[in-house]
């Protein structure tokens, strides 16, 4: 499997091109060069740590194609600050927000049916997460030492 990328270091953008459907895991792990993320419209997972411990990733743009987000994906990620999991994906893999010390806003596509452990634990300001009532699983402690900032969290349908 081919992964097909295009990076600008001036802008600090990552675009995943078409014929990419899965990153592989550890594929971009510990980048500060990147701050956006966009991905082709064919993306169907992404692997654990793909993404794992960035300090300025700012935007992510998650396609509608995407259907798995492995363990520890966007684990430690600092800046990022809202996230649409999109309606295709099924499951939300353990730890994968893990530390998003930014991470304010989450909404959870209606396909999602299961959230792993501790997916948005350690998220110190997040105070919006929409859940949908697709989901049946919901791992150990999802939103622990959040610091008692989650102030909306709600299932829509």
């Amino acid at each position: 499997m081919t992964l097909n990328i295009q990076f600008d270091p001036e802008l600090g953008l990552l675009e995943v091109l078409p014929g990419s459907p899965n990153i592989p895991e550890g594929s971009f792990k510990q980048r500060d060069d990147i701050q956006t993320v966009f991905f082709s419209d064919d993306l169907e997972s992404i692997d654990s740590n793909a993404f794992a411990s960035y300090r300025n990733l700012t935007t992510l743009n998650l396609p509608d194609s995407l259907s798995s987000i492995g363990k520890e994906a966007f684990y430690a990620n600092f800046s990022l600050q809202r996230l649409v999991v999109p309606n295709g994906v099924v499951s939300v893999g353990d730890y994968v927000f893990q530390y998003g010390r930014s991470l304010q806003s989450v909404h959870i596509g209606e396909a999602v049916t299961s959230i792993g452990k501790r997916s948005f634990s350690n998220g110190w300001v997040l105070s919006d997460l929409q859940l949908r009532d697709s989901l049946t699983t919901i791992g150990k402690r999802p939103c622990i030492a959040a610091h008692n900032s989650v102030r909306s969290a709600f299932l829509t349908r």
